[in-house]
């Protein structure tokens, strides 16, 4: 669940994630930590000659009280009115002993009606 304000040159918004039960499936089971996030952008792209680049942070408390931050930023070009490439990465704090990349990565395309995006996490 979560929300967002754009206030003045900046986008805030207040995320609550994992709030039902954990997910279970073929005798598995995996418990989802509650998260509440606190996020920031900017409302508009800086062009960049051709090209658009945005950025975001995050703040997250976790469940164990533990914090976390990340950020990112992402690079658009529209070569053809309606036909837009944008290439994406960041990076993210991990809790110790955490299996994850603390770096992340992607890319996609908009064109028209036809929207393909790819994260590596």
């Amino acid at each position: 669940m979560g929300a967002a304000r754009a206030l003045g040159p900046v986008v805030l918004s207040l995320a609550a994630l994992n709030l039902g039960p954990g997910v279970s499936a073929a005798g598995a089971s995996l418990d989802l930590a509650r998260e509440v996030t606190l996020g920031a952008s900017p409302v508009r792209s800086r062009p960049v000659g051709p090209m658009d680049l945005n950025a975001a942070a995050r703040v997250s408390l976790l469940e164990d009280n533990t914090v976390g931050v990340g950020g990112g930023v992402e690079l658009s070009w529209w070569p053809v009115q309606g036909r837009t490439f944008t290439l994406r990465g960041g990076a993210r704090s991990l809790p110790e002993g955490s299996s994850a990349r603390a770096w992340t990565a992607g890319a996609g395309f908009q064109g028209d009606r036809l929207g393909i995006d790819y994260a590596l996490v």
